[in-house]
């Protein structure tokens, strides 16, 4: 179904003598009670939505500047990259169980080599993910080289920890990050917005 399309629906008399013809309209306005027309991540949040990557969190709300948690975001690039779910039963770290609804994805992702867990080898997927950490993610997803050398430096580079600096100029150099321009701030460990995310994904992969 696409949104924004007339669809061309018939109905038939169960005597099948009158055939009604009606045109129905999906709008995506309609999709999210909380994500406007007038709101700069609109056209991506509705696109990763009708792609499928997307969910919102029950009663037609989306929650576009809600934290995006770390497993949600494992669960949006395996389903991009089009991951079986029936082929990762079996957790791949202690704090993710087997039932979680994104335990396939984040193995999935984890046998990729897209994701990794911190120094105690916990994947912590109910924390928010930082702005750096998704970064280095769609940078795997992609396969993009790390950028050493940027055209333009951060004013708050130093924040960026030394592993995340090639992946965020990588994002920087494809247009799929980008910080504050009027600063010129890239903000690398505050949390991804929900928003924020899909219309990175978005620009990464569609």
């Amino acid at each position: 179904l696409n949104y924004n399309e007339p669809v061309k629906l018939q109905v038939t008399s169960e005597d099948g003598h009158r055939v009604w013809e009606y045109t129905v309209v999906v709008t995506t306005d309609n999709q999210f009670s909380d994500v406007n027309t007038d709101d700069w991540f609109y056209k991506e949040v509705m696109q990763a939505a009708n792609n499928g990557w997307v969910n919102g969190q029950g009663d037609g709300i989306f929650n576009p500047n809600g934290d995006m948690k770390r497993g949600d975001f494992a669960l949006i690039v395996a389903r991009i990259m089009g991951y079986n779910e029936n082929e990762f039963a079996e957790t791949v770290f202690p704090d993710v169980a087997n039932d979680d609804y994104y335990c396939a994805a984040i193995a999935f992702c984890k046998q990729k080599g897209l994701i990794d867990g911190d120094d105690k080898s916990y994947f912590n997927p109910e924390d928010s993910i930082t702005r750096e950490q998704m970064a280095k993610i769609i940078c795997n997803a992609r396969g993009l080289t790390q950028v050493s050398d940027p055209v333009k430096v951060y004013s708050d580079d130093a924040k960026i920890a030394n592993w995340a600096k090639g992946y965020v100029y990588a994002c920087q150099a494809e247009g799929i990050m980008a910080g504050e321009e009027a600063v010129n701030m890239f903000y690398p460990k505050d949390n991804a917005s929900r928003a924020e995310a899909a219309a990175v994904l978005v620009r990464a992969f569609a």
